[in-house]
């Protein structure tokens, strides 16, 4: 995996590419889901989620090259868009796959932001030929691990509200389905204990008065 930190875009020709991908027909559907599908971490843990891809196009049609023959696409591009149902978690940080490409080889356009808490966008725009797409990406794989920090107790969701894929063609890929994940964040551990201890206390303190007054209604 590639890290990749919570900047503004800096794919300068992301849009352009973006653009070429819009124009296209549609194709063979793909399957996305969160893994875990559920956790629990405390407040101010981090956490992760991977984003994964299954049903990747391997060479059916409309699926085809530039002469109209079918030809093995892949997973050429994906814009994707996730958000947590309560707003209570802040992404951090995204590590992205290889599979479209090595960023630091010039091989794939990445981008990533958090534009509010509770919602993070994730870009990538496949340099490879859509041949080497092929031999480089298996049917089902992570397309990113994103790490969020909890900021306050409850139960949420986080689902994907934006999907946008393409194939090496160009061609727009539907999704059959969307799984989701759930993420219960529990008060931090030290809070539990202070609120023993505090209780504790007062017990003690409880039982001392109570002493006091039976040793004052009872003579020696």
């Amino acid at each position: 995996m590639r890290r990749g930190l919570i900047t503004p875009n800096t794919c300068v020709s992301f849009l352009a590419a973006m653009g070429v991908v819009a124009l296209a027909s549609s194709a063979p559907a793909v399957t996305l889901s969160i893994d875990p599908v559920s956790q629990t971490i405390s407040t101010g843990a981090v956490g992760q989620i991977n984003v994964d891809i299954q049903g990747v196009p391997r060479g059916s049609p409309p699926c085809q090259d530039v002469s109209g023959q079918p030809a093995m696409c892949g997973l050429g591009a994906f814009d994707l868009t996730l958000n947590d149902s309560l707003g209570i978690l802040s992404f951090t940080g995204v590590s992205f796959g290889t599979e479209l490409g090595d960023p630091l080889l010039g091989q794939a356009l990445i981008s990533s932001t958090a534009p509010a808490t509770g919602t993070v966008e994730l870009k990538e725009v496949s340099e490879l030929s859509t041949d080497a797409l092929v031999k480089n990406e298996p049917a089902n794989f992570t397309l990113a691990t994103i790490s969020f920090v909890a900021g306050a107790t409850g139960v949420t969701s986080i689902g994907i509200s934006k999907i946008t894929l393409a194939d090496g063609n160009g061609v727009l890929l539907a999704t059959t389905g969307v799984g989701g994940s759930t993420v219960t964040v529990l008060p931090e551990p030290a809070s539990g204990l202070l609120v023993a201890a505090g209780l504790g206390s007062l017990s003690l303190a409880a039982r001392g008065a109570r002493r006091r007054i039976w040793n004052s209604l009872v003579p020696l």
